[in-house]
């Protein structure tokens, strides 16, 4: 029979048996050094640049198509290059978009609402006077639309518009071949 004194001994040896197989295992982890640190750094600029890329295409807006307004006096605006922006952002706020050459007229045409429910298509100058109306069912020839969609930008819910046909009323003409997607 072992003494205690044997006993005690063997259990040490046991110990530090154990104790240097764990430290064997275990890993340290080496600083990342200058080669690591580029890569992390490269790794992030690709990956932010890629969602300012993806953010861009998913929150900008598109306008194509091409709009042209003879007014009652002879005057006659013609824009084949449109911005838009949703009238949910305006005070008060319509449920439309403003069709915005790109050139610097002044002169906008908004799209309210939808044919189906009433709306109308208003040609605006740079102090918010009327220069022309097409109300729905005045022309069946023209139709719109509006519809919201599931973006907001900075508050204000982005709308999908569309515009098409033509239209004559007191005097003022309206043609329109439009697609406005995610105006805000």
């Amino acid at each position: 029979m072992a003494t205690d004194r044997e006993h005690i001994a063997a259990l040490e040896a046991r110990v530090a048996e154990l104790e240097g197989q764990l430290a064997g295992s275990r890993r340290h982890r080496r600083p990342l050094g200058r080669r690591g640190v580029v890569v992390l750094v490269t790794s992030l600029l690709i990956l932010f640049s890629g969602m300012g890329v993806l953010f861009y295409f998913l929150f900008s807006s598109s306008v194509e198509g091409r709009v042209l307004v003879t007014l009652p006096d002879g005057v006659r605006i013609e824009s084949h290059e449109l911005g838009c922006r949703a009238g949910t952002g305006w005070v008060p706020p319509f449920l439309g978009v403003e069709l915005v050459p790109t050139v610097a007229s002044g002169t906008r045409i908004r799209v309210q609402g939808s044919y189906a429910k009433g709306g109308s298509v208003l040609v605006l100058d740079a102090q918010d006077r009327v220069l022309a109306t097409f109300p729905a069912g005045a022309c069946p020839e023209l139709t719109w639309s509006t519809d919201t969609t599931s973006t907001r930008i900075n508050g204000v819910r982005a709308l999908d518009a569309t515009l098409s046909g033509r239209c004559t009323t007191a005097g003022a003409t309206l043609e329109a071949e439009v697609v406005a997607k995610t105006c805000h």
